[in-house]
């Protein structure tokens, strides 16, 4: 989807924008990848930021079962895994 490549490219103006013209946040891949997995595995964090923001479930795995914490820190992502855990933390999963 246009929220998925935004997420990709770490355009988080340009995933701001889809979400508020109603880009579904829960939408996924073929691959099941929701925009958040995508943004996590590209070490987007300002697009994750955006994406979390909107309600995107940091939970939500793909279908190989791949959740996007697990592939932020698989790929090396910092600062896209301290995110996803302050924010897994704030709502107290």
């Amino acid at each position: 989807t246009p929220l998925h490549m935004a997420a990709d490219a770490g355009c988080a103006c340009h995933v701001r924008g889809l979400v508020a013209a109603g880009a579904a946040v829960a939408a996924r891949d073929a691959s099941g990848a929701s925009a958040l997995f995508v943004a996590c595995e590209s070490g987007q964090a300002a697009a994750a930021a955006v994406l979390l923001g909107a309600g995107a479930d940091a939970l939500v795995g793909n279908t190989a079962g791949e959740t996007p914490l697990y592939i932020a820190a698989l790929r090396g992502h910092l600062s896209v895994v301290q995110l996803l855990l302050r924010h897994l933390s704030a709502v107290q999963v």
